[in-house]
C-alpha cells in the first residue's frame, strides 16, 4: 500500500535544508515505529511525501534474545497462577484470551489487570517491553528464533550466564 501526499510551494519559499532534515529525520523515526516506511522527495517547488507499508526481517541479537528469556520466565509463573484464578472464579466457560474479551465478571477483570501491570513491570526490567510481541509473533513462524530463545531459557534454568550460552 503507498500513498502520496504533493505539496506544492511558492516559488519564493523553498523549505530550508535544516527543515528538510528535521522533517526526514521525524518520518524515519515515526516510520521505525509504526512501520510505515516514509519516503520524501523534494524539488524546487514540490515536495512529494509517500508511504508505504513493506514487511522487513527484524533480527534480534543473542542479547535480546537472552532478556526475551529471562522475561517469560518470570511471567509464566505468574501467568499461570492468574490463569487458575480465572479457572475458580468463570469455570470451564473460560474464553481463550480471556484479558481480551469484553464484559467480564469484575474480579476477573481485576485479575487481568494485574497480570497486565506485573508483566509490563517485568518487560520493562528487562527492557524487551518493545519488542516482546514481535518476537512473541515471530516465534510463531521463524525456528531460528525459537530454537534460540529456548536454548536461552534452558541455559537461565540451568543457572549458566548468557555469554556460555551463545
Amino acid at each position: 500500500m503507498t500513498r502520496a501526499l504533493n505539496t506544492s510551494h511558492h516559488q519564493n519559499s523553498p523549505l530550508k535544508p535544516w527543515i528538510k532534515a528535521l522533517l526526514i529525520s521525524s518520518f524515519s523515526l515515526s516510520g521505525l515505529l509504526s512501520g510505515v516506511i516514509p519516503s520524501l522527495s523534494f524539488s524546487r517547488h514540490q515536495t512529494q511525501l509517500t508511504f508505504s507499508q513493506q514487511a522487513y526481517a527484524q533480527s534480534f541479537t543473542n542479547d535480546i534474545v537472552w532478556r526475551y528469556a529471562a522475561a517469560v520466565l518470570e511471567i509464566d509463573p505468574i501467568r499461570e497462577q492468574l490463569l487458575d484464578e480465572v479457572k475458580r472464579i468463570m469455570g470451564s466457560s473460560k474464553p481463550p484470551q480471556v484479558c481480551n474479551q469484553s464484559n467480564l465478571p469484575s474480579s476477573v477483570e481485576s485479575i487481568c489487570d494485574r497480570y497486565k501491570s506485573q508483566s509490563a513491570n517485568i518487560l520493562n526490567k528487562y527492557q524487551v517491553l518493545g519488542v516482546y510481541n514481535s518476537i512473541t509473533s515471530r516465534i510463531q513462524t521463524d525456528s531460528n528464533l525459537r530454537n534460540r530463545i529456548i536454548t536461552a531459557m534452558k541455559c537461565q534454568q540451568q543457572g549458566l550466564s548468557f555469554p556460555s550460552c551463545f
